[in-house]
């Protein structure tokens, strides 16, 4: 008798939680659970669910007087933007149309060039389209005495976005609010202002401060192994440039070194046997020298997905030498994939990241960077089609570009000249200050051995 009640009552239980979890509950979640016990599958205790107010930045302005001033010379400035960097970076030019670069005072966003940190990414877009939507923008430095960072090459300032009525807001404080940036202000007038802004996001542990996971960065330990060919299909376009595609994904290379930029980076080349061609990548190996990167070294090397203003690089690199450049340079086996004058264009987004040939090249002009000795040489060229076609010769500042008489730095060499050969990397260049994809083809020298003048 006594088990029949049991079992009946353990069948009415079991109809009543039936009956309690049926197909029409809706379900309310809490924290990732229902009343009912149900746990809400797609719920994820790390997203990024802070409700971000900027209640300092807000309240901040500009008080000092800017219009018709120059920053250089007065220390406060209206600008605009020549490139942006990344979070706490940029490059901008003055109404005087000098350019300067700019490390943004009392702030320090993680890295997202020559290596990637989590956030580092979105501090990166946060500036850019800060910076894009300025109305205005007016620089502002806090010591005339002081003006630059510990590179000497930078200048330390205050970012003030300029709305069409006149409204101010300083962007490095509001970086420092919404959690995107560690405020570095302890020693500056708004030293009071930038504590106040990050004590709610620092108790909430919000984005840089550890509780929330970048949705942008690879936070697994594994590296995808990948060929060259497979890098440059699904990453080497300039769709997958401008959209920013899987930046920060850990993949493993290898290949050989065919080309050496400055003393970090280089050019690496990997043959594909199904059709026959060379594939090719950038490396950036950002300030410290990597002896390894040898022209002719084989290599193998793991890194992460960047873009540098659309064209593809590896970033964060680690290298290892799988076998060593012959003594004799001459018995380098030629790796270079040659090609012909109708193929340099924006419709042919392959060879973007590729070591090319090209043939005479006119002169037409070019400018020198105010900041180091980088500079850009405009050449025009008729492709197989009878096409003139646009096409920069770009040297970057931390090429040492030595021709017959030393070294040059300056466009104003090839000036009367005709380039009869060159053999440089194909870059795709996007200036990134607008939405109109407004890009053109560069080629990037990095020897003067590279170039057969006339």
């Amino acid at each position: 008798m006594f088990k029949n009640i049991v079992k009946y009552f353990l069948l009415f239980l079991l109809v009543f939680i039936l009956a309690g979890c049926d197909q029409s509950h809706t379900h309310n979640y809490v924290d990732g659970k229902c009343s009912c016990g149900e746990e809400d599958p797609n719920y994820d205790p790390f997203a990024d669910t802070y409700n971000y107010v900027t209640p300092e930045t807000d309240a901040l302005k500009l008080s000092a007087s800017w219009e018709g001033k120059d920053f250089v010379k007065d220390g406060i400035g209206e600008v605009t933007v020549s490139q942006f960097v990344d979070g706490d970076t940029a490059h901008f030019k003055t109404k005087n149309g000098e350019k300067v670069t700019v490390r943004f005072s009392g702030v320090n966003t993680p890295e997202s060039t020559y290596k990637v940190e989590p956030w580092g990414f979105a501090a990166s877009k946060y500036t850019k389209e800060a910076l894009r939507n300025a109305y205005k923008i007016v620089l502002q430095c806090e010591d005339l005495e002081e003006r630059f960072d510990s590179t000497g090459q930078r200048y330390l300032s205050w970012v003030w976005l300029i709305d069409e009525n006149g409204d101010s807001r300083l962007l490095n404080l509001e970086i420092v609010e919404v959690a995107l940036g560690k405020a570095k202000a302890s020693d500056t007038v708004y030293a009071d202002i930038f504590a106040k802004a990050v004590y709610d996001v620092t108790i909430a542990r919000c984005r840089i401060y550890g509780y929330n996971n970048d949705p942008d960065y690879d936070y697994s330990k594994e590296s995808e192994a990948m060929s060259l060919k497979d890098i440059k299909e699904q990453y080497g376009t300039i769709e997958a440039g401008v959209q920013g595609k899987d930046k920060g994904k850990k993949v493993i290379i290898s290949g050989v070194v065919a080309r050496r930029d400055g003393t970090t980076s280089a050019y690496i080349q990997q043959y594909n046997e199904e059709d026959n061609k060379y594939y090719g990548v950038y490396v950036y190996g950002g300030y410290n020298s990597k002896p390894e990167l040898k022209v002719g070294n084989s290599v193998v090397i793991e890194g992460k997905i960047g873009y540098y203003y659309g064209t593809l690089q590896l970033t964060d690199i680690s290298v290892k030498v799988r076998s060593f450049a012959p003594s004799d340079p001459t018995s380098v086996v030629n790796i270079d994939y040659i090609t012909d004058n109708s193929v340099i264009n924006v419709n042919n987004p392959i060879l973007i990241g590729s070591l090319v040939n090209i043939n005479n090249l006119t002169v037409t002009g070019g400018y020198d960077d105010n900041d180091g000795n980088a500079f850009t040489v405009k050449t025009t060229y008729v492709n197989n089609e009878g096409q003139t076609v646009r096409l920069d010769v770009r040297v970057g500042a931390n090429i040492n570009l030595v021709g017959p008489d030393g070294r040059i730095t300056s466009y104003e060499f090839f000036m009367g000249k005709t380039i009869k050969s060159i053999t440089a990397v194909v870059s795709y260049y996007d200036s990134n200050t607008d939405d109109n994809n407004n890009g053109y083809i560069q080629m990037m020298l990095t020897s003067f051995d590279d170039i057969v003048l006339e």
